[in-house]
């Protein structure tokens, strides 16, 4: 599945959540500078696929994250779309949550960046379950560094508002895509309620 993340600006990127506002239910998530980095905070590990069309550096292949380990590539630039780090419970790639990452083409200072489940959400006879994404049960979470928007999905809910359960979101407004700068980086967190 090609990257949902648009390689231009979002429009209306609230701010981050105030960390003493109660919102967030899991602890803060440290971005480092230019890089695209995942927590697994699983009991598990996971395996994790870096792909994309033409981009900047090495993709990954089944890279192994150990339960509590984390991974982190340079924050890639690709001649279309965007970064997907594909993330399954097995290494052949079946049904993989992703967490997604693109370059503005408009603007290469700034990154986009989203959770998705659209390959691995149960949804056509609409029971609206996620529990064989990577992660879900335990809750996940993105964030850019900076001024970025956050997003965070609750242990085992259903996170129709935070992370693309329906492609391109349905065509509404309020896509759940963040935007910072490259150099601020973005992080991903899978099992963020463990942490």
């Amino acid at each position: 599945m090609q990257s949902t993340v648009p390689s231009a600006a979002p429009s209306g990127i609230p701010p981050k959540h105030d960390e003493n506002d109660g919102g967030n239910p899991f602890k803060l998530l440290e971005t480092v500078p230019d890089t695209a980095t995942v927590l697994n905070s699983c009991e598990y590990p996971v395996f994790l696929w870096s792909v994309g069309h033409n981009c900047d550096g090495p993709e990954a292949v089944a890279k192994l994250i150990e339960a509590g380990g984390t991974y982190s590539e340079p924050i890639r630039k690709c001649e279309s779309g965007g970064v997907a780090l594909k993330i399954s419970k097995t290494t052949d790639a079946s049904q993989p949550m992703q967490f997604e990452y693109a370059v503005w083409a408009t603007d290469p200072s700034m990154v986009s960046y989203d959770i998705s489940y659209l390959d691995c959400l149960k949804n056509g006879s609409g029971e609206k379950d996620l529990s064989g994404c990577a992660g879900h049960e335990g809750g996940t979470q993105a964030v850019g560094g900076g001024d970025g928007k956050d997003f965070r999905c609750g242990a085992g809910e259903w996170c129709d508002v935070q992370a693309y359960v329906v492609a391109e979101f349905a065509n509404l407004p309020g896509a759940p895509v963040g935007g910072c700068k490259v150099h601020h980086g973005v992080a991903f967190e899978l099992c963020a309620g463990n942490r």
